[in-house]
């Protein structure tokens, strides 16, 4: 979906691949998981925790997580808003405007 794949939860705002295949509503549902996987792996960084630390608060497989944090396997509603509820994050990232879906 992004021009580089390994953005997908590492950087704020990559460039979406006009090329993408995606339609507009699978673009928009990935762009919210990259967002919260981002958020997650920034609060994880910023708690100085692990990713086997956090998998372990959230009684998941780590590299099942790992998987779903990088976007190589989608993540549901209730799983990104598990990361966020064990997180203490209480604002989830929006899609602010539908520009950033247009491919």
């Amino acid at each position: 979906m992004f021009l580089n794949v390994r953005d997908f939860g590492r950087s704020a705002d990559p460039p979406i691949n006009p090329d993408c295949l995606l339609s507009e509503s699978e673009v928009a549902w990935a762009l919210f998981q990259h967002k919260a996987a981002f958020a997650v792996l920034l609060e994880l960084r910023h708690l100085g925790e692990s990713l086997l630390s956090f998998a372990a608060r959230l009684d998941v497989n780590e590299l099942w997580l790992k998987r779903k944090l990088r976007g190589h396997v989608p993540a549901d509603l209730a799983e990104i808003l598990s990361w966020a509820l064990v997180l203490g994050v209480h604002v989830l990232p929006v899609i602010d405007d539908k520009s950033q879906i247009s491919l």
